[in-house]
């Protein structure tokens, strides 16, 4: 079943379709003429044959208004859109008075025939290409509609956009009437004013409603738009209400125009006929409007008999709100003690993490020291393994050094052999000669060269002498030199030995101080791990008792809340059968 509410987005929303559509075929009309002025298709420019034209202006004004139409159809707010609908609707105003001005000023603008070219003597025509004065007019006061669409005053029931549409829709409709009843003098066809076309009245009148539509929420349209009785009979009547008159009034025209009677009985019979008609469709909405009353008193009666049965439930709602209200009361009191007791555990829980969480800090820094002390053992064990190969490089090196030492003693003291044995020989060559120098003296003359030569060789072993005096010397330096040498590294041997010995010593220890540490680091690892495990498992019981403390603070406010509800539902409750009595009085 349709609610009112539906009923009502219903009649918006067609509305709102029948704006759009009236600001379309406004637009189109426009442009249809246009193109019939474009193409000179006399038809497109005055509808038949001997009717006036539409001007090109009027034609443009109605291009113009259409857009703006569309353009601020309720719900549409992109900008853009809403500074073109302004611009399009100023424009339309600004046409229509500066044709206005050109009629009461005798003015000519140079605007009349500024879109196409109009030949003198059409007909309805004063001034050629110049839309009539009534046009003029509809068109600045659809265009200020336009421009007042959404301004509102302090009069919620009225409209300044409303106003100026109703005031465009009926002198619309009376060149319309006109056209039908054959009064020029209503299509505004007066002294030196230019007639308004068929098509410009009916533009005008769908322009016009096109308007009205389009905001149907406020002013006048909201009580024609409403789900309410008035509003139904409304949009019922307003439309027959408006036709019936003008075909009633054109059909008793037409029989006084035929001679089947005169001007005062043609009056009488619009009279009748109008009264006949407005009962014909008062009548139904009457018995509507009785059923509807019909209705509402069974309703009231209805309301009458479900008195007692309401007053007996306001009772019994007193009643059980006062236990309502007492049951809330203790609930509210122990879920405050409830509050008092959780903040305090959280106080607790909130000390303890910060303790878990210093000695989680704690834990941690023991593990890096750990860490580090591990590193540095390692470190260590590895630079002492590297010692005791160095020293025991260094001792194969000094046992290779003993026995180069050794064996260069033993080459000194060949050395000295050989050296005796060269001195030996130096003695032999100077007694050689010396005796060759005593036989050759013996020899005189001849042996006076080989004197020379004994000479010599005297001399030579004089220096083979001397050079093997400090050779000796020498030798004896080198061999004292070595013999300290050989006791050197024979000390340096075993101070090497022992260095390595204690080298060893320290890598055992160092081996054990490592493994010790590793299993430190071990500890403080799995001291850390559990310290952070004990971390996670405060942190989520403070998130618990957090959570616990929200949901208990929202227990409250919501026991305070139900408490003041069951208030409140005690004192409805007692309001209710107030209204009761006094209704059951009343009645």
């Amino acid at each position: 079943m349709m609610t009112n509410q539906d009923h009502q987005t219903l009649i918006f929303g067609w509305c709102a379709r029948l704006s759009h559509g009236a600001g379309m075929l406004a637009g189109v009309m426009g442009m249809v003429v246009l193109i019939g002025w474009g193409l000179d298709i006399a038809l497109l420019k005055s509808l038949l044959p001997g009717l006036v034209t539409m001007k090109a202006n009027t034609a443009g004004g109605f291009l113009l208004a259409g857009l703006a139409l569309v353009f601020l159809q309720e719900g549409r707010v992109d900008p853009r859109q809403h500074r073109w609908a302004t611009i399009l609707a100023a424009s339309v105003a600004l046409l229509g008075l500066l044709t206005v001005s050109e009629y009461l000023f005798g003015w000519d603008l140079g605007i009349d025939q500024l879109l196409f070219k109009e030949s003198a003597g059409a007909i309805g025509t004063r001034f050629p290409g110049r839309m009539g004065l009534n046009t003029a007019l509809n068109f600045a006061l659809a265009g200020a509609a336009l421009l007042l669409l959404d301004r509102h005053t302090d009069n919620a029931a009225w409209k300044p956009a409303e106003s100026l549409a109703l005031i465009v829709f009926l002198m619309a409709l009376m060149a319309l009437l006109g056209y039908g009843y054959g009064i020029k003098t209503l299509a505004g066809s007066v002294g030196s004013y230019t007639t308004m076309a068929l098509h410009t009245a009916l533009g005008f009148v769908t322009l016009s409603v096109g308007i009205l539509l389009a905001r149907p929420t406020v002013g006048m349209m909201a009580t024609l738009t409403s789900t309410r009785a008035g509003g139904a009979v409304g949009r019922r009547l307003l439309p027959l209400i408006v036709a019936m008159p003008a075909v009633l009034g054109w059909l008793c025209l037409t029989g006084a125009r035929a001679g089947n009677y005169d001007t005062e009985y043609s009056l009488v019979l619009l009279v009748l006929l109008n009264s006949i008609g407005f009962t014909l469709l008062l009548w139904p909405n009457l018995r509507s409007i009785n059923q509807a009353v019909e209705e509402r008193q069974a309703v009231e009666e209805a309301l009458r008999r479900s008195g007692d049965e309401l007053t007996q439930g306001a009772e019994t709602l007193v009643a059980a709100s006062a236990g309502i209200l007492a049951t809330v009361s203790q609930v509210a009191a122990g879920a405050a003690e409830i509050v008092t007791a959780v903040s305090e555990t959280g106080t607790t829980a909130e000390e303890v993490k910060q303790t878990a969480h210093l000695s989680h800090q704690k834990a941690r820094q023991v593990q890096d020291s750990a860490q580090k002390a591990v590193a540095v053992s390692e470190t260590g064990r590895q630079a002492v393994t590297e010692v005791i190969e160095g020293m025991n490089h260094i001792r194969e090196r000094m046992g290779e050094i003993a026995e180069s030492v050794v064996r260069l003693s033993e080459q000194g003291q060949a050395i000295g052999e050989i050296i005796a044995v060269v001195n030996d020989l130096a003695e032999q060559s100077n007694l050689l000669a010396v005796n060759a120098a005593i036989e050759a003296s013996r020899a005189g003359v001849h042996g006076k060269g080989f004197v020379v030569l004994a000479h010599e060789v005297k001399s030579l072993a004089g220096q083979s002498r001397l050079a093997t005096t400090q050779v000796r010397a020498i030798l004896i330096a080198v061999q004292k030199a070595t013999s300290a040498a050989v006791t050197a590294t024979e000390q340096g041997t075993q101070a090497v030995a022992a260095g390595v010995t204690q080298a060893s010593q320290a890598d055992v220890s160092i081996r054990t101080l490592a493994g010790s540490v590793s299993e430190a680091a071990q500890a403080a690892t799995q001291i850390a791990a559990s310290n952070q495990q004990q971390l996670v498992g405060m942190d989520q019981i403070a998130v618990a008792i957090a959570n616990i403390r929200q949901a208990t603070r929202q227990n409250l406010t919501g026991s305070q809340q139900l408490e003041t509800s069951a208030r409140e539902l005690q004192a409805f409750g007692e309001r209710l059968k107030g209204l009761v009595r006094q209704q059951r009085s009343e009645s």
